[in-house]
């Protein structure tokens, strides 16, 4: 593989995402998510959601998987690698220890987006 060829192996891919927010607490509103801007960077193994830089967690055939927090929320999420299927949820500390102890636990927030590359304009 050429130098040339590697860099393009290695370069973040950039995406564009739609989809909807749903927020469950303290109230419950559904919102849509106009195209937004997001970016996969394998090498550096950060993905930046429109909500927010997370780090990448595993990488397979099919999916990234990525965590972190984002306003004092922890942060679990996928991308599918073929579908360009984005899921995201938010759980409070709280909430989450509750899942690690195996009880029933409330998200806060979760995320249905569809992501595409993103094309030029010219």
């Amino acid at each position: 593989m050429s130098a040339a060829s590697s860099a393009a192996v290695a370069a973040p891919i950039e995406l564009t995402c739609n989809g909807t927010l749903h927020q469950y607490l303290p109230t419950v509103v559904h919102a849509a998510l106009s195209p937004t801007a997001a970016q996969v960077d394998l090498e550096a193994m950060r993905i930046s959601t429109p909500f927010g830089r997370y780090g990448i967690t595993s990488v397979d055939n099919s999916s990234v998987s990525f965590n972190g927090t984002w306003k004092g929320w922890l942060v679990a999420g996928s991308l599918d690698r073929t579908t360009g299927e984005m899921n995201m949820r938010w759980l409070s500390k709280e909430e989450q220890t509750k899942l690690y102890r195996r009880e029933k636990a409330q998200m806060g927030m979760s995320a249905d987006l569809k992501c595409s590359v993103a094309s030029r304009l010219f």
